[in-house]
């Protein structure tokens, strides 16, 4: 018999909160056309904890010729917006006993602000940075469960990146694709689907 989900463990981005800018265009500005492409390749080390995001862009700015002010770029990584209206759901669940975790992929420049302003909303966070691994690596959702001491089959996993979905459901997690631009539906009826919110 299948056992009840205990924990939802909630991407960020796209999920829980969304950027105030086009990542893009506002990188594109700092640094020119090259740059963004640059700084998601560069970024990758930093979200796993290997490197700061202050290092990685450096390298990516000297990867394209960009002179860039680092102080000011990072400050990019500190516009987000909350979802007031996906973080009522999280309230939801744990008012009925769900223990609900953020997890996500984040550069040591954001863990900061992202714990501050999510005081009190969740029971905990594994940033990549922190854990070691970024997803969708499945070590990351191996890390994950071992700290909380689950099984897979404990918990229910929401995210809008399919490649995260896939590997998470690939490790048994219960695992839910929501739709970035409709998150709040697709949010709800992923934990209908798990039993843990009402009709």
């Amino acid at each position: 018999m299948t056992s009840s989900p205990r924990a939802v463990l909630l991407d960020a981005d796209g999920v829980l909160q969304h950027p105030s800018h086009d990542w893009e265009a506002a990188l594109a500005d700092v640094g020119g056309a090259a740059f963004p492409a640059a700084v998601f390749e560069h970024e990758r080390p930093a979200m796993r904890g290997e490197m700061t995001m202050r290092e990685a862009l450096l390298a990516a700015a000297q990867a394209v010729g960009s002179d860039i002010d680092v102080d000011d770029t990072l400050t990019l990584w500190g516009r987000f917006d909350l979802d007031e209206e996906a973080l009522s759901v999280v309230d939801e669940l744990r008012a009925l006993g769900y223990r609900c975790y953020l997890t996500t992929n984040q550069q040591d420049v954001r863990v900061a602000a992202m714990r501050e302003r999510y005081a009190n909303r969740l029971d905990g966070y594994f940033f990549s940075c922190e854990v070691g691994e970024a997803k969708p690596a499945g070590q990351y959702f191996v890390r994950v469960l071992e700290t909380l001491g689950l099984q897979p089959g404990d918990c229910v996993f929401v995210d809008d990146s399919p490649a995260n979905v896939r590997s998470a459901s690939g490790v048994g997690l219960r695992s839910h694709l929501v739709d970035a631009s409709d998150n709040v539906a697709s949010l709800r009826a992923a934990l209908r689907n798990e039993g843990l919110l009402p009709d």
